[in-house]
């Protein structure tokens, strides 16, 4: 089984989107959540700061506390 959680901001992502349009391709932001044949539950998400340089927004003040936020979602998330 495999899920993906979609969510976003729209005051973090409308301020992007000002900055370069063309990264609303890639919001909102996606945890995706599986479980392997052995049993295994997995999350994973696009790294933030690999995605907003393809649109050379990596210095945009946003980037990091997004890349953190991910981060603490997906290690809160992967606690027993």
């Amino acid at each position: 089984p495999t899920t993906v959680l979609v969510f976003g901001f729209p005051q973090v992502g409308t301020g992007l989107m000002q900055a370069d349009q063309s990264i609303s391709l890639d919001l909102p932001l996606r945890i995706s959540v599986w479980e392997d044949e052995a049993g295994s539950s997995w999350l994973a998400f696009p790294k933030t700061a690999k995605m907003a340089e393809a649109y050379g927004l990596e210095n945009h003040p946003v980037i990091p506390k997004m890349e953190a936020l991910m981060e603490s979602l997906v290690q809160a998330a992967g606690r027993p």
